[in-house]
């Protein structure tokens, strides 16, 4: 059944084709949240680590198939209002929720200091793309997944609105209008270990 699924002639359909091989999970995950926040309209797109299930991509053509094998999960997106301290909230609580494995995201990019010893979250540092701080208390459109909504354990004033569709399919949506992509290099956060484990 398994083979008869995946000889579906749909999951061949090629969406886009990278330009270079992705080496690692945050190349990927930088990927992942540009094509959220732009085929959400959103400031912000936020992605857990362990939700990106490939290590690296060769360059070439990447498929539908492909794509449901990087985030086969199904979770809807959901979107927010949340402050600049919000925003850094979250990425602290989902750390934590992930094993210690910093978030992707678009939109921002941050850095985290994390205890190597305790192990806990000790400070995270939001920017905007012009690499001034966040704004700590203006409203930013963030979006994320049902799934790290449901393990982030954070203070927030909004609870949110499902987007009914789900990130691997927006995902999707994103990719077949840009028929070649790099991003070789990407990076959108810095982790700091202190004192090293």
């Amino acid at each position: 059944m398994v083979d008869e699924f995946s000889s579906n002639p749909a999951l061949k359909r090629v969406l886009t084709r990278f330009a270079s091989d992705l080496t690692d999970r945050e190349e990927l995950g930088c990927m992942m949240t540009d094509a959220l926040r732009e085929e959400l309209g959103a400031d912000i797109a936020v992605q857990n680590g362990g939700g990106v299930r490939y290590d690296e991509k060769a360059a070439g053509d990447f498929t539908v198939e492909d794509m449901y094998r990087l985030d086969p999960f199904g979770n809807d997106m959901m979107e927010f209002q949340l402050t600049g301290e919000e925003v850094e909230q979250l990425l602290a609580a989902i750390c934590r929720a992930d094993n210690y494995r910093p978030a992707y995201v678009s939109g921002i990019r941050y850095r985290i200091d994390i205890d190597g010893k305790t192990p806990e979250v000790k400070r995270v540092i939001a920017m905007l793309p012009d690499g001034s701080r966040i704004d700590l208390k203006r409203t930013y459109r963030v979006v994320m997944n049902t799934y790290v909504n449901s393990v982030a354990a954070y203070e927030k004033s909004d609870e949110g609105r499902n987007l009914f569709i789900t990130g691997a399919d927006a995902i999707i949506n994103y990719l077949g209008k840009h028929p070649t992509l790099d991003y070789a290099g990407r990076r959108c956060l810095t982790l700091v270990m202190d004192p090293a484990p």
